[in-house]
């Protein structure tokens, strides 16, 4: 039987290794028993088995990632003993091209067809999303899996299991020049106010530039035509006449 929602009550950790649904410890933690998983106590500190055969080193749900290292042999990543056998590309665990690593998914179903019962589908989060997982060796579909909307992380199998990420928090999250302001699911940028003024200023000066240098030229340009036509008329009156036209039409 399946389990949807975990108990409250389900252990989050063994020795350093952090545990999530759909993998867990003991009945009503994992959603099936696929995804069950033994913590080992008479250690110190206490080791994550998986199929009794695997020390789990790692668990990631965003890259549907189980990392594990073979009992007695933690310093040979290409150890695998008979059992490894047991996982191919039929269940929801295959090995990868690195032997210390299984791909996993949720079903053995396309999106399509597990989105049909949403009594069963994984995918609870309402900011997540289901994503189709391709075989490793053919494009057939292997299964699905679930991951967090973009601007979310977190567990997409469990209900509010997707956290907004505050992208303002994270510079490699945003690119932004002004103030950063967080919103569910993104950010948005706006304009700095020291900027604007400074900006402001830059364009108040920069106008006053250039209506000081239009005024400046308007009145070289007008004084040379104000030139011109006292040669022209020069040229038409008695030489007595200059003094006079020249005082009357300089200004």
């Amino acid at each position: 039987s399946l389990t949807l929602v975990p108990s409250k009550s389900c252990r989050t950790k063994c020795g350093g290794v952090n545990i999530s649904f759909p993998f867990g410890l003991g009945k009503h933690c994992y959603r099936s028993q696929s995804f069950a998983l033994t913590c080992n106590t008479t250690f110190n500190p206490p080791i994550l088995f998986f199929k009794d055969n695997y020390i789990v080193r790692n668990i990631s749900l965003e890259e549907g990632q189980l990392e594990f290292s073979a009992p007695n042999r933690t310093t040979d990543s290409s150890y695998i003993d008979d059992n490894y056998n047991y996982f191919d590309e039929t269940g929801p665990f295959t090995p990868l091209e690195q032997l210390s690593t299984f791909s996993w998914v949720i079903e053995s179903q396309t999106c399509e067809e597990a989105s049909k019962n949403m009594t069963t589908f994984a995918c609870v989060d309402k900011n997540s999303s289901c994503v189709d997982v391709p075989k490793t060796s053919t494009k057939d579909i292997q299964g699905y899996r679930c991951k967090c909307h973009n601007g979310y992380q977190g567990n997409p199998y469990i209900a509010n299991g997707c956290k907004d990420i505050d992208e303002c928090s994270f510079p490699n999250k945003n690119v932004c020049n002004g103030i950063c302001r967080n919103t569910m699911g993104g950010y948005e940028c706006l304009p700095d106010k020291k900027q604007t003024v400074l900006v402001g200023v830059v364009i108040g000066v920069s106008l006053g530039s250039g209506l000081l240098l239009l005024s400046i030229s308007f009145i070289i340009l007008r004084r040379k035509w104000k030139i011109r036509k006292q040669k022209k008329i020069r040229e038409k009156l008695p030489p007595k006449s200059w003094t006079t036209i020249t005082t009357a039409n300089l200004f």
